[in-house]
């Protein structure tokens, strides 16, 4: 069985762009360096710059950090070019869970692909996890 999961967009949005407005806000309100006008717009300025990057990021990452599952491998493309790979038979169930924060696999060798329910949606989860329940019961 093959499928593939994306993140989805508001998600990554809301998780990424609101904590720098927030603490944005928030530095504006105390600013902790005195009330130096060029300061505070320096640092206003980078940080909507940050926040317009990471929008533009935040658009692209249900390409970036899809999830492909393929019969007994999982494979996760990261935002930076990369790609963790898993098989679902050299899982170590022992250290693997789904609980509400999301569903952390780890593997034999100690390498870790976390799908995070900020970023994923609850019934993607159970679908892969229940994919590697499948795998699993097939192989015994």
């Amino acid at each position: 069985m093959t499928f593939i999961v994306k993140p989805q967009i508001h998600k990554t949005t809301f998780y990424i762009i609101i904590p720098f407005l927030i603490g944005q806000i928030i530095y504006a309100v105390i600013n902790p360096f005195g009330h130096d006008e060029q300061t505070l717009v320096a640092t206003s300025f980078i940080v909507a710059i940050v926040v317009l990057l990471k929008a533009i990021m935040s658009l692209f990452s249900p390409w970036f950090n899809q999830v492909s599952i393929n019969n007994n491998l999982i494979n996760q493309s990261t935002e930076f070019g990369g790609d963790i790979t898993l098989d679902i038979y050299q899982l170590d169930l022992q250290r693997s869970n789904n609980d509400d924060d999301g569903l952390l696999l780890v593997n034999n060798q100690g390498q870790e692909l976390v799908l995070s329910r900020q970023l994923f949606k609850a019934s993607d989860l159970k679908k892969i996890a229940s994919h590697i329940d499948v795998v699993l019961a097939e192989k015994h």
